[in-house]
């Protein structure tokens, strides 16, 4: 397939835009003026004419969870929710629409920092006792690190009051030691088999839908946690190579593996690392570990207290011994790391580990840092000194900017989620979603991270301003960055010749237009490939 692309403005680099750009079988082999693409117009499959409308590379997410997405469209949806009782109607609502509610129900989404009316709290289990006492009932948060239960699920697991702690979780009890169904981190495996989950062909089939979702948000790439996570890795693996020899995969797919057993992480390296079964489309990604929880529900990962949580210092959920272990294996097989890091003692850690593992200074592996929001200047300085990459997600604004103002001081979070300064100082970075923490839309992490204000607009004036990033910078970090995460970026992330042809074309000149709209602008093309796999 050849396809022009004219009358367009071109996206190359910082500064520098083109009028037209030509690629055949994938690759862009030209990218120049309109007057000098009609040499190629006459061998072109396909002509558009863009409109002058804006064209950049593909968006390419650091880090979601594109089957885990595929597996929540058949739970309860609580994103958005602004109460517990609205909870509990979305609940009630959604159970009397079940075809077979003797299975269970899950739920998924609830966010304590949206919260606007009633208490400002988790839910519990008495809350979803309000839905059903019958009925098993599970609720995940949208940060996947909390999960609450009704009493009936807990009455279905055997989770009594005498019933033990789990070494890296958190079990919220009352006063007298009752249970309260509210499960965190490690814990969340007590509760979660309550309720069965959906095989892997119902995954599948939603996992196509969301393909197609990426494609209208303008993706063309997505890093993607779910071997281990949503199922087994051999479950995904056997799935995405199969999609793959159809040419089903309508984006690029680069895979995060979760081992937390070292006999998992040998055997992986021994087979599936190992098989030579890869390519730039099905890519295969660094190895993904877990150090903490999130702010939502303060087990962040501190070197102090929480301001509004005495005594609570976070939660560490994996030792620093394991990951330790974990890591230096991966690093002798040449396997990058990204780890799950909020809170800037689990980031202080990380770091110390990588310093021990890595097999030369400067990082050559690219370890990184996924998340890195609660730092301080010191812990900037170390992580660009050491060539630390931050895997960000600026979207997390939307929410974190209202916690965050009672749960740090200020000059805490000044350092927080300090984009521009980290860049500045010269660590590399990457953007994406986490979705399903937040949802797929690329221009609101942009719109994020140049206003710096949630998606209301609030604060008018952005949360620490100067902070805020320029366009082509939050665009950069949204392709280069993302490349570079995966070592792509002498092929990837740029509209140049010999470069993948991944891009799409917006509705809106998004480095020209009111810097609130950013969010609203949608793409109208997608090209993955050389193909065009979503036209508006």
């Amino acid at each position: 397939m050849k396809t022009l692309l004219k009358n367009a403005k071109i996206y190359v680099e910082k500064g520098i835009y083109a009028q037209a750009l030509y690629q055949e079988d994938g690759w862009i082999k030209f990218v120049g003026s309109d007057e000098d693409a009609k040499a190629f117009e006459a061998g072109a499959d396909r002509v558009i004419d863009c409109g002058k409308k804006t064209v950049v590379p593909g968006f390419n997410n650091n880090h979601s969870h594109p089957l885990m997405v595929a597996e929540f469209k058949s739970y309860c949806d609580l994103y958005g929710a602004e109460s517990i009782d609205e909870i509990v109607e979305r609940g009630k609502a959604f159970l009397a629409k079940m075809e077979h509610p003797e299975r269970g129900m899950r739920c998924t989404g609830w966010n304590v920092n949206f919260f606007t009316s009633g208490e400002k709290r988790p839910p519990n289990r008495f809350d979803l006792d309000r839905i059903s006492t019958e009925v098993p009932i599970v609720a995940q948060d949208a940060a996947e690190h909390e999960t609450v239960c009704n009493s009936k699920a807990m009455e279905v697991v055997g989770f009594t009051k005498d019933s033990p702690d789990v070494d890296g979780g958190v079990i919220r009890r009352d006063e007298t030691g009752e249970p309260m169904g509210n499960f965190a981190e490690n814990a969340q495996a007590v509760v979660k088999p309550a309720v069965p989950v959906p095989d892997m062909a119902d995954i599948e089939k939603g996992f196509r839908e969301v393909m197609e979702e990426l494609l209208k948000c303008g993706y063309t790439s997505v890093q993607a946690n779910d071997a281990g996570i949503t199922k087994t890795p051999q479950e995904v693996y056997a799935c995405l190579h199969r999609m793959r020899k159809e040419d089903s995969l309508l984006v690029r797919y680069h895979t995060q593996n979760c081992y937390e057993d070292l006999d998992d992480l040998k055997a992986y390296i021994a087979g599936e690392y190992a098989c030579g079964c890869y390519d730039d489309y099905l890519s295969r990604g660094p190895l993904k570990l877990f150090k903490d929880g999130t702010i939502g529900s303060r087990s962040a990962l501190l070197d102090r207290d929480w301001a509004d949580d005495p005594g609570n210092r976070g939660q560490s959920v994996n030792s620093n011994e394991k990951l330790l272990a974990l890591s230096k294996l991966a690093q002798e097989n040449g396997m990058q790391i990204i780890c799950h890091c909020i809170g800037n003692q689990a980031i202080t850690d990380l770091v110390d580990i990588y310093e021990q593992v890595q097999p030369a200074p400067g990082n050559p592996l690219r370890n990184t840092v996924n998340h890195c929001q609660l730092m301080t200047m010191p812990l900037i300085d170390r992580l660009a000194d050491l060539n630390i990459m931050a895997a960000v997600q600026p979207i997390f604004l939307n929410s974190d900017l209202h916690a965050l103002a009672s749960r740090v001081d200020d000059a805490f979070g000044r350092t927080s989620n300090a984009y521009k300064t980290m860049l500045e100082k010269g660590i590399p970075m990457s953007f994406g979603t986490d979705s399903p923490v937040e949802g797929y839309n690329a221009l609101a992490v942009i719109y994020s991270a140049v206003t710096r204000k949630d998606l209301k607009g609030y604060p008018p004036e952005g949360y620490y301003p100067e902070e805020c990033l320029d366009v082509e910078t939050a665009v950069d970090c949204f392709t280069l960055g993302s490349a570079y995460q995966q070592f792509m970026e002498d092929r990837k992330g740029r509209l140049k010749p010999g470069f993948f042809a991944d891009l799409c074309v917006l509705s809106e000149d998004i480095f020209t237009v009111e810097p609130d709209r950013i969010k609203d602008i949608v793409s109208v093309l997608t090209m993955v490939d050389g193909k065009i796999r979503y036209e508006a």
